[in-house]
């Protein structure tokens, strides 16, 4: 089974090393390499090392080599929950990928989330399901295919899972055009649905995001405002923060501290004490328009990764400054298809940028290094030595398995015992 892993060699150097502007690199994934499409909207990592991103048609499970494919195909005559894999090449470069194409029930609206219990669940547009890792398919334990309003049938989004109680073994779902649901988190049974307040129905409200955070929902209302739903005694606080518009994306730091970013204004709200500072920014695109986020995640060095509309903005948190804003995935123009709609750290620091319309990218902060897959290739994984010739090729000796020979970009080019 083949896995996500790194490998860290570290070099001593006996010269002083001048500081410098650090370049932002980013290996490119596309259908061309096996992404079922090139829209991505959510990413994550399962228990096994697997990454898996979901795209506008069907989500996608990533080895490091090759992509597994999950479709929706109501055509089948397969029972729901069950899928049948057919190899097929995919891509230039000649590899196999095992495609599922009859085990999602829902076709639009992925979302993922990996529950306490290890197990992968998925949001969609008809429901929820939970990913079999025996039997490499998806089941059904939330169906709806109702909607509230033609509002709900063409948004992307329908159902998102927020987060656990434990101690009431419950699981939260948001449905952003109708409240909130309560899950059991082992049937999966529905315990309640809590609507939204009245007056967000009287002010025509839908909260443009939610976030779980303990025994508190925090949603933005009205421009400017912050509410906080207490989830055991369902009472609604509002809190006045000027920077907050109509559409923020919003991220629990720690205990203390939420990050509040809508278009133009970078807020962060002290939880405890009811204190924010707000920083405006002012960034457009060549045909002046302003820079809208998107999505939110932080790096290792602690700073705030914001992609949008127009690339990603980096902003230090200890600073309360952007220190860097990235328009171009090393492509051949400037700001060619540098929207963003996800972003995610995966457990060796690698920040996996989605975009809308240009497949996936990869940023290795520590590239300068050397990023070793585990695969079937290594039956031993203990390193004994390491060796980069002049032309490029790194040498791994590994302890008891013989020698590894990769070419750039840490491609795997043979193997000799």
């Amino acid at each position: 089974m083949k896995k996500l892993f790194h490998l860290s060699l570290c070099v001593l150097m006996g010269s002083m090393l001048h500081a410098q502007e650090k370049p932002y690199i980013f290996d490119s994934y596309s259908v061309n390499d096996g992404l079922s499409q090139s829209t991505v909207f959510d990413i994550t990592q399962d228990d096994q090392g697997f990454l898996w991103i979901a795209t506008r048609d069907g989500i996608n499970r990533f080895d490091g080599y090759t992509f597994n494919e999950y479709r929706y195909k109501p055509s089948s005559q397969l029972r729901a929950g069950e899928g049948k894999g057919e190899l097929v090449p995919r891509g230039s470069n000649g590899n196999r990928a095992v495609i599922n194409r009859f085990d999602l029930k829902g076709y639009k609206g992925y979302s993922f989330y990996r529950d306490s219990h290890h197990q992968l669940l998925l949001a969609h547009n008809n429901g929820i399901s939970i990913y079999d890792k025996y039997r490499n398919n998806f089941r059904n334990v939330l169906i709806d295919t109702s909607n509230v309003n033609p509002q709900e049938r063409d948004n992307n989004i329908k159902f998102k899972i927020l987060g656990e109680d434990v101690a009431t073994r419950s699981l939260w779902v948001w449905r952003p055009m109708k409240g909130l649901y309560v899950l059991d988190d082992s049937t999966y049974a529905t315990r309640r649905i809590i609507m939204y307040p009245p007056q967000f129905q009287r002010m025509g409200i839908i909260p443009a995001a939610l976030l779980k955070d303990g025994n508190s929902i925090w949603m933005n209302g009205d421009e400017g405002e912050l509410l906080a739903l207490d989830i055991k005694t369902l009472r609604l606080h509002t809190y006045c923060l000027p920077g907050v518009g109509k559409n923020p994306i919003m991220r629990n730091l720690n205990a203390d501290s939420l990050l509040i970013v809508s278009e133009g204004h970078i807020t962060l709200f002290n939880k405890r004490k009811n204190k924010f500072s707000d920083l405006n920014y002012d960034y457009k695109n060549e045909w002046g328009e302003a820079f809208t986020p998107n999505v939110m995640e932080i790096d290792h060095e602690g700073n705030a990764w914001i992609g949008g509309t127009d690339g990603i903005l980096i902003y230090s948190i200890a600073r309360n400054e952007i220190i860097r804003h990235i328009v171009s995935f090393n492509t051949f123009e400037t700001r060619s298809f540098n929207l963003v709609s996800y972003l995610y750290r995966d457990g060796s620091d690698n920040m996996w940028v989605g975009t809308d319309g240009d497949g996936m990218k990869k940023y290795s902060p520590h590239k300068k290094v050397f990023n070793l897959y585990r695969s079937p290739y290594i039956s031993h994984n203990m390193v004994h030595s390491v060796y980069k010739h002049d032309d490029g090729k790194l040498y791994v000796g590994l302890v008891r398995d013989g020698l590894n020979i990769y070419g750039e970009g840490g491609a795997f080019s043979g193997a000799y015992q």
